[in-house]
C-alpha cells in the first residue's frame, strides 16, 4: 500500500527543513495534505492569527479525492520558526492517523478524524516528519531542542498509539537535527538530517535494515534537499542547481544521475518503482515513467511559474504538488492537466 504527504508552509525555509523530502515507496509519509489512497485524505489549515494564544488549526477529511472536504476538528495552532502552521498528518490506515501540531503535542485518531486523543511524545524537541510503512509500523525525527536536546528518531509498532526512541544524537561534541523519514518496509527505514561532529558538519542519511535495531550514517552527496526510497534499497536524492542521485545499495554509494535542468530540486516523490516525479524552482515539475533513467519536463500546474515545493504521488496518476505561495494542484492524469485541490474551492 502507498500513500503520500502533501505539506505547506508559507516559509521556503521551512519548507525545506521540514517538507522538502516528501516521502515515497512503500512509506505512508505526513504532511499538512495526506492521502493515504486516490480518494482517502486530510488537511490542516489555520487562521493565519499573529496571536498565539487565539490561533486556530483546523482538520478537514475528503473521502473524493478533494472534490470536497469535510471539517473534522479544531485544535490551537502553532509557530514553527516564527511561521504560523497548522501541523502535519500521518496516517497508517483509512481510520488511523496522527496529527501533529507542535513539538510534542500529538493527537491520534482510529475513527478517520471524527475525534482525536493526545499521545505521550517520548522528545521535547519538534517534531519534524513521520512515516508509516505498514498499518503499525512507522518512524518519526526530531531535531536539536533550544534546551541542548539532540535530535531523535522513535519508531512505533502500533500505529502510532505508543513511541519509542531509537536513536538520539546529542552531547557536547555531536548533536544533530532529523527532517525527513522515507520508510518503505518495516524494517527498512532512510532519515535524512545534519549532523555537527567534533567540530565538522554533514548531512547525511541514517539507514536501518533490522526495523531500527541498528542504525548506519550515511553521507549524502552534497546540496540534497530531498530523499525518498521506493524499495529497501534503492533511493534518490534531489536537490541545489538541478542535482539527482541515485543508490540501488541503501545509500552506501550514490551514482549522479541527469535530471535535464539546472533549476533547484525541492521534492522528489516515486509512486512505484518506475514512476516517479520531482519538482523545484519555478515551476519545474519533472517526471520519469522507466525507474529514473530518463526525466521529462511537464508543464507545471501554476501559470505564473511559481516554486513548486512539494509532491507527492499515491499511483501512476494521481498526485499533488503545492507551490510557495501555498496553492494545492492534482492531477489525475499522470501530470497532463492539473486542478486547484483545496479546502476552499473559491
Amino acid at each position: 500500500m502507498r500513500t503520500r504527504r502533501l505539506s505547506m508552509l508559507v516559509s521556503l525555509g521551512l519548507v525545506s527543513a521540514l517538507l522538502a523530502g516528501v516521502c515515497a515507496g512503500s512509506a505512508r509519509a505526513g504532511g499538512v495534505v495526506f492521502f493515504i489512497d486516490a480518494q482517502h485524505g486530510w488537511e490542516s489549515t489555520w487562521d493565519g492569527s499573529s496571536d498565539l494564544s487565539t490561533a486556530q488549526a483546523t482538520a478537514w477529511r475528503t473521502v473524493n479525492g478533494g472534490a470536497s472536504w469535510k471539517q473534522l476538528a479544531t485544535r490551537s495552532a502553532a509557530y514553527n520558526g516564527g511561521t504560523l502552521w497548522g501541523g502535519f498528518f500521518a496516517f497508517a490506515t483509512r481510520s488511523t492517523g496522527i496529527w501533529v501540531r507542535a513539538s510534542h503535542t500529538v493527537l491520534r485518531t482510529t475513527n478517520a478524524g471524527a475525534s482525536w486523543h493526545s499521545v505521550g511524545w517520548v522528545a521535547q524537541t519538534w517534531l519534524n516528519d513521520a512515516s508509516f510503512a505498514t498499518s503499525r509500523v512507522g518512524w518519526a525525527c526530531s531535531e536539536v531542542g533550544s534546551a541542548g536536546e539532540g535530535g531523535s528518531i522513535a519508531k512505533t509498532s502500533n500505529a502510532g498509539a505508543t513511541w519509542h526512541i531509537q536513536k538520539r544524537i546529542g552531547g557536547s561534541n555531536a548533536h544533530a537535527a532529523f527532517w525527513q523519514v522515507s520508510c518503505p518496509t518495516a524494517l527498512s527505514c532512510y532519515v535524512r538530517g545534519w549532523v555537527y561532529d567534533h567540530g565538522t558538519s554533514l548531512t547525511c542519511v541514517w539507514a536501518t535494515a533490522d526495523g531500527g535495531k541498528h542504525w548506519a550514517r550515511r553521507r549524502l552527496p552534497s546540496g540534497v534537499a530531498s530523499i525518498d526510497f521506493p524499495t529497501a534499497t534503492s533511493g534518490w536524492a534531489v536537490g541545489h542547481g538541478g542535482v539527482m542521485y541515485a543508490t540501488t545499495n541503501g545509500g552506501r554509494t550514490w551514482r549522479f544521475v541527469h535530471s535535464g535542468t539546472g533549476a533547484d530540486l525541492s521534492s522528489i516523490s516515486f509512486c512505484n518503482s518506475q514512476v516517479g516525479y520531482a519538482v523545484g524552482a519555478s515551476g519545474t515539475v519533472l517526471r520519469t515513467t522507466d525507474a529514473g533513467a530518463t526525466w521529462a519536463a511537464l508543464s507545471g500546474p501554476d501559470l505564473y511559474g511559481s516554486d513548486v515545493s512539494a509532491v507527492t504521488c499515491v499511483d501512476s496518476t494521481h498526485t499533488w504538488v503545492i507551490d510557495n505561495d501555498v496553492y494545492v494542484y492534482a492531477t489525475s492524469d499522470g501530470g497532463h492537466t492539473w486542478e486547484s485541490n483545496w479546502v476552499y474551492p473559491d
